[in-house]
């Protein structure tokens, strides 16, 4: 029996070691909680196809840590889709500026950004002999695709949000 306890404790003290060995440090990208809820508020115009939204972030930051964070930035990025183009791109970026005290929250809500875009629709056209016809007109404008939150700490990282992956920014910005 005894050759038994001995490989049981060396199994155990290897499976410790392994696992402690493995276990990966923790992501900086956990020192402050980052929950965003969006809001959209609908301006469309009573005439003509256009569809205009207004785009706020209301997020709310939670440092785990039990000391202050000091200053951070808080970069908000509002991410748009050109229709006509069909490209991705940026529509607004806002940096705010937050401070939370240990163990505690902090909440914040970004400017409105507008997204103003038509959908594709169909137009009448009259022809020469006095009748109509539907005349395709290709979507235009830049529509709302997503949102990227970065809470930045002397220009590090140190908690993010994102609506998508996609939308995770370059580690050399």
């Amino acid at each position: 029996m005894k050759p038994f306890l001995r490989w049981l404790t060396a199994v155990c003290l290897f499976a410790g070691l392994s696992f402690v060995s493995s276990a990966a440090p923790a992501t900086v990208q956990d020192l402050v909680h980052v929950d965003a809820d969006l809001t959209s508020d609908h301006k469309d115009p009573k005439s003509g196809p256009a569809e205009i939204i207004d785009y706020k972030l209301k997020l709310r930051l939670t440092n785990h840590l039990k000391e202050p964070t000091g200053p951070l930035v808080v970069r908000i990025t509002f991410h748009n889709r050109d229709l006509a183009n069909r490209t991705n791109g940026v529509q607004k970026t806002i940096n705010l500026n937050a401070d939370i005290k240990g163990r505690g929250t902090h909440e914040m809500t970004s400017d409105a950004v507008t997204f103003t875009y038509t959908p594709e629709h169909g137009q009448s056209v009259k022809s020469r002999r006095g009748t109509y016809r539907s005349k395709r007109v290709p979507a235009s404008g830049k529509r709302y695709a997503g949102y990227s939150v970065q809470v930045l700490q002397n220009g590090r990282i140190i908690g993010e949000k994102l609506s998508s992956e996609r939308f995770r920014p370059d580690s050399d910005d």
